[in-house]
């Protein structure tokens, strides 16, 4: 079975066929029949009725095969290895994985098995939609691809598409570029593969989640070519850099407040070298931005406010900045890509 596990007494599903249908239950319970419990977060949040709770209790049919399990409603389902598949009666055909099994005794202290599944076996599972989605780092990102032990197949897949791209002999960027998607989009076949991420719902988080993980592991080669490509740029900028610094920042026209909000902020812009993907440097950016102006990032700058982070960039060489602006730029697109473009194009 799946390497998982939660405490079944805190399983809102068990705990309603405990409390609100105890008749079903302990009836279940002495006549030792087979529980089967969603696990905790597959739950509808959605009022549960009598149907699912007896779609959910199995006794074995008579004379038949032990793999082959009647429900409390009358419902079929057959049993292979870990997997269930529901069969006559349900509304549709659907496979799920048994979790774990955990043992509990009933009034004649006689032991029952209690068995936690992947998911509902009939019925919607748990709207998504309104759920608040944490999507700021790559553990983030691989908390919600990789959370559920059931994912570890395809897991596999994707860390063997990225295995194959690290053997690959260097080329150009582009080449490398065109490499990087490919990787992507059949990671993305796959990751689509499991039920919860197929909703729109959950559509735009999987495919930022999956951006994430791929590109921070391919992020040690493809980011050694963009050092390459903006090198002499980083090095004029350097140059004019130290060139400035004997220049006092009010002769500059620097306002008073981002002078002083310039060693804060710079102690976030040093993070970058740490962060090996797309999303994780442009959320450090952006607060870097959010500490130096002291303002949310927006959609643009005024020439203003372009001098003064400008002059912020300039003041801070060390960070190699032109290199990991260039790498987002290459990565990403849509709104991120433009905000990244105002940076980029003004140095």
């Amino acid at each position: 079975m799946a390497r998982y596990d939660e405490d079944l007494h805190e399983n809102p599903f068990f705990n309603t066929l405990v409390t609100k249908y105890n008749i079903m239950f302990s009836e279940a319970a002495e006549k030792k029949w087979m529980i089967f419990v969603p696990r905790a977060d597959t739950v509808p949040r959605l009022k549960l009725n009598k149907n699912d709770f007896e779609n959910h209790i199995f006794r074995q049919m008579a004379g038949d095969s032990p793999a082959t399990l009647v429900s409390c409603n009358g419902k079929v389902c057959a049993i292979s290895g870990d997997i269930m598949t529901t069969e006559q009666g349900y509304k549709e055909q659907r496979s799920v994985r048994i979790l774990f099994e955990e043992c509990f005794y009933n009034s004649r202290d006689e032991s029952y098995q209690v068995f936690c599944l992947e998911q509902p076996l009939e019925g919607t599972l748990t709207d998504d939609a309104g759920a608040v989605v944490r999507m700021e780092s790559l553990e983030d990102c691989c908390n919600y691809l990789w959370r559920d032990p059931v994912n570890d197949r395809v897991k596999k897949s994707v860390d063997s598409l990225l295995g194959f791209f690290k053997m690959e002999r260097g080329g150009s960027l582009r080449t490398s570029m065109d490499a990087a998607s490919a990787v992507y989009t059949r990671a993305i076949q796959e990751v689509l593969k499991i039920r919860r991420y197929q909703s729109m719902s959950q559509r735009n988080f999987c495919k930022l989640a999956v951006e994430t993980y791929v590109m921070a592991g391919l992020h040690k080669k493809i980011f050694k070519e963009i050092c390459f490509l903006v090198a002499h740029r980083d090095s004029t900028l350097n140059k004019i850099s130290r060139n400035l610094t004997d220049i006092p920042p009010e002769h500059l026209g620097i306002k008073a407040q981002f002078r002083l909000s310039l060693p804060q902020a710079k102690k976030v812009l040093c993070q970058l070298n740490q962060l090996p993907s797309p999303l994780e440097k442009m959320n450090c950016l952006k607060q870097c931005v959010s500490v130096f102006t002291k303002m949310p990032l927006e959609g643009h700058f005024d020439g203003g406010l372009q001098k003064q982070f400008l002059w912020f960039f300039m003041d801070c060489p060390e960070s190699s900045h032109g290199v990991h602006l260039g790498y987002i730029m290459h990565i990403q697109n849509g709104e991120t890509r433009t905000l990244v473009e105002a940076f980029y194009h003004s140095i």
